[in-house]
């Protein structure tokens, strides 16, 4: 009986008794008086093949090979497994050209593949591009509002300065004293108010180019946040009430500088975006801590919430926009939180824990700190939320009004 011989690959050991069968068969046939070539046929060596030949029962055969650009990659064949035989030209012409299609639609095949691969590297390539067009496109956007704000943020204070400076200069003998004073506090806030801006551009600009190297200590963090609400700047017409809940043994491993800052910039954000009452509190876990400064305002929009440590980012830009500043807060924030071996996130609205028997409602940012060496609790400490030796007090602050 006549069984086709499937398509090998290289290596296969039936295709070295293959190759060898075409070349020994008729000198062999010839030695033993039979016409028909037999696979015992196969030389000495051929040792394995013709054990694999016997194994499937193959008496006598015919292979072509099939070549690839010159490369040997496998052959088709007819096997007789019943009688030994000898196929006619006819059927080994039928051979060939099953060895050609076959050896022709593999060489598609892997053309195929090497396009679809070609065409995957290709969307990949195609959606980086993409993704750094965006990029670039955001950048180009962020610096556009950035020169915006900083222009406006520059221009107003220095105008107001020279105004102020003006009608002091030309008008100081037909003036009063309160005129005169409240002309002087002027040109003192919108000073502050300018030195703050050029500080926080600084800042950034070290934290960016890692030329700002933090001064670890261990501090008691009830005292760092009570120094930095007293660095919080007073915008007009607004009261603010902050509550602390920080308990008297906590302490981090932070530059306190640094703290100070981190605390007070989130604090003023509270204040300018939120609604009162404004919380800070903390808690250790596993030797570290966890700050959280929360309000009870709506919080952020989900769509901003994912560029909200971003430099020059804010909800709403443009000079009509609803509060003063260039976006640098929560930039200056997490980029000292890390400096000290923290992190900073945000929390939305519902995520808060429980404060002092209820549960806020507004959002929250929280940082993370490493933890200090424990601090010895004070004996003069308000018992409070957090257990004995907690520390509780109301920060009140008077905004005073602009004086235009």
């Amino acid at each position: 009986m006549d069984r086709p011989r499937d398509p090998q690959p290289e290596g296969c050991p039936a295709a070295g008794a293959a190759r060898d069968a075409a070349v020994v068969a008729a000198e062999a046939g010839a030695a033993r008086g039979d016409p028909h070539p037999h696979v015992t046929d196969l030389p000495s060596e051929a040792v394995a093949e013709r054990a694999d030949l016997a194994r499937h029962a193959v008496r006598s055969m015919a292979v072509v090979p099939m070549v690839r650009r010159g490369r040997l990659i496998g052959f088709v064949g007819f096997d007789a497994v019943r009688d030994g035989r000898v196929w006619s030209p006819d059927a080994i012409a039928l051979l060939r050209l099953v060895a050609e299609i076959l050896t022709n639609a593999l060489e598609r095949r892997v053309a195929q593949r090497a396009l679809s691969r070609a065409a995957d590297q290709l969307r990949r390539h195609a959606a980086e591009l993409q993704r750094a067009n965006e990029r670039l496109r955001r950048a180009d956007t962020v610096k556009a509002d950035f020169l915006s704000m900083t222009s406006h943020e520059l221009r107003t204070p220095i105008a107001s300065i020279l105004g102020y400076s003006e009608m002091l200069v030309s008008d100081w003998c037909t003036l009063d004293e309160r005129t005169r004073r409240n002309a002087i506090e002027a040109i003192d806030r919108h000073g502050r108010r300018l030195y703050r801006l050029v500080d926080d551009l600084l800042i950034e600009s070290r934290i960016a180019s890692r030329t700002l190297q933090p001064t670890s200590e261990t501090a008691s963090l009830a005292e760092v946040v009570r120094d930095a609400l007293d660095q919080v700047p007073t915008p007009a017409d607004v009261r603010a009430d902050v509550h602390v809940e920080i308990p008297a043994h906590i302490t981090v491993r932070v530059d306190r500088e640094h703290a100070c800052r981190m605390v007070a910039q989130l604090v003023s954000n509270a204040v300018t975006y939120g609604a009162p009452p404004i919380t800070v509190d903390a808690r250790r876990v596993d030797g570290i801590v966890e700050l959280r400064v929360g309000d009870e305002g709506a919080g952020v929009p989900d769509e901003f919430v994912p560029h909200l440590f971003e430099r020059f980012s804010q909800a709403s830009t443009g000079i009509q926009r609803e509060a003063s500043g260039v976006g640098l807060g929560l930039a200056i924030v997490r980029g000292l939180a890390e400096l000290n071996n923290g992190t900073a996130r945000y929390e939305p609205p519902g995520s808060r824990p429980q404060v002092a028997g209820r549960h806020p409602t507004g959002g929250c940012f929280v940082v993370v700190l490493p933890g200090g060496y424990p601090a010895a609790v004070s004996t003069n400490a308000t018992p409070g939320a957090d257990g004995p030796g907690a520390t509780a007090f109301r920060h009140r602050r008077h905004r005073r009004h602009r004086r235009r």
